[in-house]
Formats: structure tokens, C-alpha cells, sequence
């Protein structure tokens, strides 16, 4: 079996779509950019590795209280972390290596791809 390395990331993290943010997320998606950085960087420097971000998108975690408080989801009710989990585990474990040099995807908890 391939060894896998996945980083659990957030499209707060995307130079193209994170930088257009208007929450105050600076803090947190500069450290998502860079642990997105380092899974594109081991993805060229290990051939023998599959490795790839994903984001699973908001999840009803603490970390996401303070904005729901506010209304920032605008009611919405966020997925549960298990349910977020239940989805995430098939593409992580169907995940292969791509082949082209575009290197890895830069996936989102419904198998589409983000921005990087």
C-alpha cells in the first residue's frame, strides 16, 4: 500500500480564494497556505508518496462557534464532524498519485478541487 500524508486544510488557506476573504482569518489562513505549501512540496520531493490538502469545509466544531454566534453562516447548520469524517475517509482512501506535472489536488469534502 502507497503511504498517504493528507492535510486537513481550508479554503482560508488558497492564495486565489483566501486572499479575497473578507472575515478576519489572516492568522489561520496564512498557516493553512504554508501546511499547503509543504503537502505540494512532498508531493515533488517523494515519488513513492500520495500527498494532498483537503478541505472539509465549515464543521460544527468549537472553533466555529464564535462565528456562528455572530450569524456568520447566516443559520445555516453546519455539518457534524463525524458526518464530515464519514465523507472524507473514501477519498482519502481512493486517493491515488497523479501522474502530470500540476502535482496534487487541492481537494474539497465533495471530491471538487480548490483554487491553490
Amino acid at each position: 500500500m502507497t503511504p498517504k500524508f493528507v492535510v486537513i486544510s481550508s479554503r482560508a488557506g488558497s492564495i486565489t480564494e483566501g486572499t479575497k476573504a473578507s472575515f478576519g482569518v489572516l492568522p489561520y489562513g496564512v498557516s493553512k497556505a504554508g501546511a499547503n505549501y509543504l503537502a505540494r512540496k512532498l508531493h515533488y520531493e517523494n515519488k513513492g508518496l500520495i500527498v494532498f490538502p483537503i478541505t472539509p469545509g465549515p464543521v460544527d466544531t468549537d472553533m466555529t462557534k464564535p462565528a456562528k454566534d455572530t450569524g456568520f453562516f447566516n443559520g445555516k447548520d453546519l455539518p457534524s464532524v463525524e458526518s464530515v469524517v464519514a465523507k472524507l475517509l473514501p477519498l482519502i482512501d481512493n486517493a491515488t498519485r497523479p501522474d502530470d506535472e500540476n502535482g496534487p489536488p487541492f481537494l474539497t469534502v465533495d471530491g471538487t478541487t480548490c483554487e491553490w
